[in-house]
């Protein structure tokens, strides 16, 4: 069966950028916000539900695992990446998942 693709967004004004800005910034007790593939590999791992995944496209294996978990996957411009976390390091994937 093929992977979904993920929706693609190139807004920094999306409502998904806006969620992972809002986990980052604590405004939301029950969600938090994962930067980095390493920590969403960890996360998926221990059995974290994971809603959704924000993704530059580089680890698709990672995305497909978190897919399969149930996470909503999106695929963003850089920009959007960007915007979407509070750091700005080269990661190409950011996640929100619950506490």
């Amino acid at each position: 069966m093929p992977v979904p693709t993920a929706t693609r967004l190139t807004s920094r004004k999306h409502a998904v950028v806006r969620r992972c800005r809002e986990a980052a910034a604590g405004d939301d007790p029950d969600v938090v916000l994962l930067d980095g593939a390493h920590l969403l590999t960890e996360a998926l791992d221990a059995g974290v539900p994971i809603a959704l995944v924000l993704t530059d496209g580089r680890e698709k294996a990672l995305t497909a695992r978190a897919r399969a978990s149930g996470a909503a996957v999106y695929e963003g411009t850089a920009g959007v990446i960007e915007a979407a976390r509070p750091v700005h390091s080269p990661s190409g994937v950011v996640a929100l998942a619950q506490r």
